[in-house]
């Protein structure tokens, strides 16, 4: 699997994410969440 391309999904798949869950971003565990996959 190309790294750059499965990053970049990721990535947009997050805005749409926050797009759709505004305010939810800030929640800590969603944070921690998200911090997860992209220290891999």
């Amino acid at each position: 699997m190309d790294k750059k391309i499965s990053l970049a999904g990721l990535y947009s798949a997050y805005k749409r994410w926050v797009i759709n869950n505004p305010g939810a971003a800030t929640d800590v565990e969603t944070v921690a969440t998200w911090s997860s996959y992209f220290s891999l």
